[in-house]
C-alpha cells in the first residue's frame, strides 16, 4: 500500500510517494503534481489538499505497477511512465505485487521483471491471473528463453531488456486506445 504526502515547492503543490511498509521516501525521477491526480471532478469541484496531510488516493487514469528488484530500473521506468502522463507504483518483487492486488489496489498495466528475490515474475504473473487480475501484464526479460514462461503464466506481452522510452510509450498508447 502506498501513502501520498502533499507538499509545497516553489508555490506548486506536489505529492511524494511513501511506502508505508518501509516508511521511507521512494527515490523518484520526478514528482506528480497534485492537479494532475486522476479525478472525476472538474477543476471547480476539486478539493484543496492541505500541505502535510496524508491522503490515500485511487487514481482513475493510467496507473502502472513496476515490479523490479533493481532500484535504478524502477526509477527509469517511473520517469518514462510519468513523462507519458501515467501514475507509477513500485514493487520490489512478485510477492509485493500480488499483495498490492490482495489489498485492493488495481492497475491498468504491470511491468514485471522475472529474476527477483522472494517471488519471480513468472510465478507472480500466474498468481495474479489465478486471482482474476485482468490488467495488461508485460514480462520484462533479459533472456529470450524466459518469454515462453511468461506467456504460459498469462502475460500479454514480453519485452527484452533494456526497455526503452519507445517501448513504454507504445504500451501506454495501446492502453489509451482500449
Amino acid at each position: 500500500m502506498l501513502l501520498f504526502i502533499p507538499f509545497l515547492y516553489n508555490s506548486i503543490q506536489y505529492i511524494a510517494h511513501i511506502q508505508d511498509k518501509h516508511d521511507q521516501l521512494l527515490l523518484m525521477l520526478s514528482v506528480i503534481v497534485v492537479k494532475c491526480c486522476c479525478s472525476s471532478k472538474s477543476k471547480e469541484e476539486e478539493e484543496e489538499v492541505p500541505a502535510g496531510q496524508v491522503v490515500k488516493k485511487t487514481f482513475k487514469k493510467l496507473c502502472v505497477l513496476v515490479v523490479d528488484d533493481d532500484r535504478s530500473c524502477r526509477s527509469l521506468y517511473m520517469g518514462f511512465i510519468q513523462m507519458r502522463g501515467g501514475f507509477p507504483y513500485m514493487a520490489e518483487n512478485g510477492e509485493e505485487a500480488v499483495n498490492l492486488y490482495r489489498d485492493g489496489q488495481t492497475f491498468n498495466l504491470i511491468l514485471m521483471d522475472n529474476e527477483m528475490p522472494v517471488m519471480n515474475g513468472v510465478s507472480a504473473t500466474k498468481e495474479l491471473r489465478d486471482l482474476g487480475v485482468t490488467s495488461m501484464i508485460v514480462g520484462l526479460t533479459s533472456h529470450e528463453d524466459e518469454n515462453s514462461g511468461f506467456m504460459e503464466a498469462g502475460a500479454d506481452h514480453c519485452l527484452a531488456k533494456p526497455i526503452t522510452f519507445e517501448n513504454i510509450y507504445l504500451l501506454i498508447e495501446q492502453l489509451k486506445d482500449e
